[in-house]
């Protein structure tokens, strides 16, 4: 029914009338299968692009009261019907499906989280994911960690997505002829689980769990094949040597591959890879040198160096690829490193915290709306440590903020909590009001620079 679809909503945009806009919207909640609409790809964006605001209202109605009763529709339609609109567009569908949510349901935050994860915000819409009591948040909650680079955090909301989500899959959904289908043997449903399998591995990757990553990878192998995979997401006008998202995804895959020491099968994806891409030298270099891996034990360098991050399949719109590393972020870095080869750091010998749920570097507590910079724990006496860091001085308010983060976190982690505060130039207020606080400990940091004589 793409065709009656098509022709509806142009005519409407031509020539509206609330008789058109009614057969549309009855035609759109009856008939259509979204799917076929990418037959007529170009034509479905430009005709969603112009379609009148009353469209709009509609379907920002729509959304709302979906993702309010049924959050899993996204996979089963909105996935791929975003997919078409612009990013002004959907801006403006977001923003109606706001004003006329109610702030207490899920459709609100959902809305919210989506509209900020548009528009370059994940730390934004980390605080509305937060607040869906439903599963399906944590998919998005992963998508955001990813996208600020909190790896760890990524895979543990990711983890507890697909866990839930293969449970759905094994329900029966009826069908509008009286059939039953499995929700997980739905084409958008493999697609969505194979798209954050996909992202998994990468994060996977990204911690250098390359044992864990291949494993994922050959999961999201068993939906979709390497033949399926490059059918879906070649670029036929990509330039020369141009990577697309079919490449972005082999180039990851044999880097795991690669750090398994599973070199045939490395050779194997790469003969088919330059079958379709013959004019791309990089994968016939790669070759080379995955033969040699095998003609020679002795040869042990690392063939890749750093794996390429997939674009999403979802829209989020368009993200930094660099960013500028703070002062705070270059001490946190150098906290971690002194961890990692045993150094006490604060007179302690501490650990990152991690649990289940939690991984403790850039962890967002969604009670105080916030992003602790590290949390740490001495194993020895059970102590979990909320460390803030500022690059240069600090008043009382850095108090006040390290508090919320230890009562935010006494809802989520059942052990004692105190507070370490970390900059150059305390404040003597600061100095003053950390004395009288027992939960709560102030440190300074120096670098000097010698010369050896």
């Amino acid at each position: 029914m793409k065709a009656k679809f098509l022709y509806l909503l142009e005519e409407l945009n031509d020539n509206y009338s609330d008789e058109i806009l009614e057969e549309l919207i009855h035609c759109y909640k009856e008939e259509l299968i979204i799917e076929e609409l990418f037959q007529e790809n170009e034509r479905t964006i430009s005709a969603l692009n112009d379609a009148p605001i009353e469209f709009i209202e509609f379907l920002a109605s729509e959304i709302v009261s979906d993702f309010d009763q049924f959050p899993e529709i996204y996979f089963l339609s909105y996935e791929e019907f975003f997919s078409f609109f612009s990013e002004q567009k959907l801006n403006q569908l977001y923003n109606i499906a706001i004003e006329k949510a109610n702030d207490e349901e899920n459709g609100f935050y959902f809305v919210n989280g989506l509209k900020y994860l548009l528009n370059s915000s994940p730390e934004i819409a980390l605080f509305y994911f937060n607040q869906i009591d439903n599963y399906v948040s944590e998919y998005f909650i992963s998508a955001c960690y990813q996208e600020l680079d909190n790896y760890e955090n990524s895979i543990k909301s990711a983890e507890k997505f697909l866990k839930e989500f293969n449970k759905t899959c094994e329900k029966e959904i009826e069908n509008s002829d009286g059939s039953t289908t499995k929700f997980g043997e739905l084409n958008s449903v493999v697609f969505s689980k194979w798209n954050t399998l996909n992202d998994l591995a990468y994060c996977y990757i990204r911690v250098k769990n390359y044992s864990k990553a291949l494993k994922t990878y050959k999961i999201s192998l068993e939906l979709i094949s390497l033949e399926d995979n490059y059918n879906i997401n070649n670029n036929p006008n990509a330039r020369n040597g141009e990577f697309d998202d079919f490449t972005i995804f082999v180039y990851n895959y044999l880097l795991a591959l690669e750090k398994n020491g599973k070199f045939n099968e490395c050779i194997k994806t790469i003969d088919f890879v330059i079958s379709k891409y013959p004019k791309i030298s990089f994968f016939r270099k790669q070759r080379k040198l995955y033969q040699k891996k095998l003609d020679d034990a002795k040869y042990t360098n690392s063939l890749i160096d750093n794996p390429l991050k997939p674009k999403k399949s979802f829209v989020l719109g368009k993200y930094e690829k660099t960013k500028i590393l703070s002062k705070e972020k270059s001490l946190e870095d150098m906290i971690i490193e002194q961890i990692k080869h045993g150094f006490n750091v604060f007179n302690k010998r501490l650990e990152i915290y991690e649990d289940e749920n939690i991984f403790g570097r850039q962890y967002y507590i969604s009670s105080v709306n916030g992003f602790l910079d590290l949390l740490l724990i001495d194993k020895e006496n059970d102590i979990i440590y909320v460390v803030e860091l500022k690059r240069n001085e600090a008043g009382k308010e850095v108090v006040e903020q390290t508090e919320k983060y230890i009562t935010g976190l006494r809802n989520e982690i059942n052990k004692e909590i105190r507070g370490i505060i970390c900059l150059h130039k305390p404040k003597k207020e600061l100095i003053d009001l950390v004395k009288i606080k027992q939960n709560l400990e102030l440190y300074t940091y120096n670098f000097e620079f010698k010369k050896v004589e």
